[in-house]
């Protein structure tokens, strides 16, 4: 009963003698070592081993019999004729005489496990390939799973898998920073940025924020982030700190709208600032006056006193004209001594207040070395009613400078 379940086992068994040989083997053996039973018959256990496996297999033995081991298992390279090496879990059973004294061979079964084993060599070193190229990133990234609440709602997230720059980036090992809570490390992501990574695992639509802001250590830095969902609940993150090109930008975005002289905006700022008034048209806005500033006798100054003092004299009506003008008012330095006052939400009486405010302000003394020089400002006004055209209004309050500097009588006010 026994021989024939044995012979149509699907599992190898054979009995191999002390000294080695092969005694018996049913034909799942034979197929696994990949030889005729006759053939079989006549090797060795070591004949039909890995040259790599005979010594420490032989150990193996040895130490299952020195502790009395009814049985032990291993996991055994052989090699087949044609070169083929198969692995097999084999599990090893002593037989001993009845009456317990010496060995008198082993009964082995053994499962062709190669396919199992190649499967798990080539997910490691897909696995490896995959890690050597997350590593690779020069940016972060992170692979986060979500966390749901009774209700499914996403209320937190999990680090599954970081490559190198994550680590680097959190501060963190890698063994710290996995299985690790997204809100339990950086709690400023509750909020508005864990609703768009729960809204991307839901919806299935990236993410791409650019130069968002956040907080870290008390220090306010800019990032690029991308999120991509992974699976059902998988979140794959990376982000870029783009804090230093956002400062570069924001400093060049301020050397190209602002007069190096005055620190006001310049022509090109005055567009700009025009641009976003009251955040309207700016072709269509209500109660808006404007002022068209110059300084008298600069030229005179310059040839008297030298350009050094025609700087300072700038500089201090510039001054002098932000600080009389509101908080919500446009200055710019729009000439070589011109300036220009964009007044919100003025009327004519507002405008002329302020070219009071503003020519008594300018006209203090300012001292030029060992002299003390006045300056003197004239302004031409423009305002304008409903559906205003502000650039209208600027050519005009200009056309206005322009008739007061030909009247030729000194520091004046005309409105328009």
């Amino acid at each position: 009963m026994y021989s024939w379940v044995a012979e149509r086992s699907a599992v190898a068994m054979y009995l191999i003698a002390p000294d080695g040989r092969f005694v018996w083997a049913n034909p799942a053996a034979d197929q696994l070592f990949g030889r005729s039973r006759e053939d079989l018959l006549g090797c060795t256990l070591n004949d039909v081993s890995h040259p790599h496996d005979v010594g420490w297999s032989r150990e193996m033995l040895a130490a299952a019999l020195e502790r009395g081991a009814s049985s032990y298992r291993i996991s055994k390279r052989y090699l087949r004729p044609d070169g083929a090496v198969v692995v097999a879990d084999v599990s090893v059973t002593p037989l001993m005489r009845e009456d317990g004294g010496e060995t008198i061979g082993f009964f082995a079964s053994a499962v062709d496990d190669t396919e199992r084993i190649r499967a798990e060599e080539r997910a490691d070193a897909s696995d490896q390939l995959m890690r050597a190229s997350m590593d690779s990133l020069l940016d972060p990234w992170v692979l986060l799973r979500a966390i749901r609440d009774e209700g499914d709602v996403i209320v937190d997230f999990e680090y599954i898998e970081a490559n190198r720059e994550a680590c680097r980036a959190n501060n963190r090992d890698r063994g710290d920073l996995l299985g690790s809570r997204l809100l339990d490390l950086f709690p400023q992501h509750r909020g508005a940025l864990l609703d768009m990574y729960a809204h991307v695992v839901d919806t299935g639509t990236p993410l791409a924020l650019d130069e968002h802001p956040f907080d870290v250590d008390g220090a306010v830095c800019w990032f690029d982030n991308r999120a991509v969902r992974v699976g059902e609940d998988g979140l794959s993150f990376t982000w870029r700190d783009v804090t230093e090109a956002h400062h570069l930008r924001s400093s060049l975005a301020h050397m190209a709208n602002t007069d190096p002289l005055t620190g006001l905006n310049n022509r090109f700022g005055l567009e700009q600032a025009l641009e976003r008034l009251d955040g309207v048209d700016r072709r269509q806005t209500t109660g808006v006056a404007v002022l068209y500033l110059d300084l008298d006798g600069l030229t005179t100054i310059n040839n008297i006193h030298g350009h050094p003092a025609g700087d300072r004299i700038l500089r201090s009506a510039a001054e002098r004209i932000a600080s009389a003008a509101r908080s919500t008012d446009i200055v710019a330095r729009v000439g070589g001594d011109e300036f220009v006052v964009v007044a919100p939400h003025t009327d004519v009486a507002g405008a002329e207040a302020l070219a009071d405010k503003i020519r008594t302000s300018v006209a203090l003394p300012v001292r030029i070395g060992v002299e003390q020089l006045t300056p003197s400002i004239s302004v031409g006004i423009s305002a304008g009613g409903q559906r205003a055209d502000v650039d209208g209004l600027i050519a005009e309050a200009d056309s206005a400078l322009i008739r007061i500097k030909r009247a030729r009588r000194g520091p004046s006010t005309e409105r328009v």
